[in-house]
């Protein structure tokens, strides 16, 4: 466990980077030759440098070196990708948007138009509720390239639902109050 780099994908305020380097640091003081954070705000990334004043931002994931094994944690980094929502109706898919309803609030309004088949991934078929993700895919997918080319692990943390689903996990929000 040694000549290793660190990733992690939308790191927040770094508290998690913070205590995942703290344990490294205890353990295996030598095995960390960087440090990186995969963060678009700069807000956070201000934040993060005062934490993790070692870090290095990285804007894409083909940045990060090829000559090290990686140890990689994203904390619901993919639950913040953009995603689309699909409904079964009638033994067919309509893509489902936010809209305003008659007194303005936000609300849910299938597509009057069926979903071509081949824009719902196959694991969906049968489910009532279909959320997803091709970002997601993209970039799982390249983690996993990168993994299996230079060695190491990953570690996606998110929260949902198990079993059968009845509505949309996906949620809005406007001032700070759950709208939808």
């Amino acid at each position: 466990f040694n000549n290793c780099q660190m990733v992690e994908l939308g790191p927040g305020s770094g508290r998690l980077s913070q205590q995942i380097n703290h344990a490294l640091g205890q353990f295996c003081p030598q095995a960390l030759q960087g440090y990186f954070l995969l963060e678009t705000s700069p807000i956070l990334r201000q934040i993060q440098y005062t934490r993790l004043p070692h870090a290095q931002h990285i804007a894409d994931l083909s940045e990060l070196p090829r000559d090290k094994t990686t140890l990689l944690v994203a904390n619901e980094f993919l639950d913040a990708l953009p995603l689309r929502a699909f409904a079964k109706q009638n033994q067919n898919y309509h893509e489902v948007f936010v809209t305003w309803d008659a007194v303005e609030n936000l609300t849910w309004k299938p597509s009057r138009w069926p979903t071509p088949k081949r824009d719902i991934p196959i694991w969906a078929y049968g489910e009532p509720f279909v959320e997803h993700s091709p970002q997601a895919h993209q970039i799982v997918d390249h983690i996993c390239q990168h993994i299996h080319e230079t060695g190491g692990i990953a570690l996606f943390i998110d929260y949902g639902t198990y079993g059968d689903r009845q509505q949309f996990s996906f949620r809005g929000f406007q001032n700070h109050e759950q709208v939808s």
